[in-house]
């Protein structure tokens, strides 16, 4: 399982592998869900 380090500004990356996998690009938004094991992020759903 790919760990990521969190920054000062409380920023990370999501490693390459799950970016592509996810299809995940510069601009995609992402949507954080608080779970009971942690936070989930998931793909938001747009209307274009």
């Amino acid at each position: 399982m790919p760990e990521v380090v969190v920054t000062r500004k409380g920023q990370t990356t999501i490693p390459v592998e799950l970016r592509i996998k996810h299809g995940i690009r510069e601009g995609s938004r992402l949507v954080a869900v608080d779970t009971e094991e942690g936070i989930l992020f998931k793909k938001a759903v747009t209307s274009r």
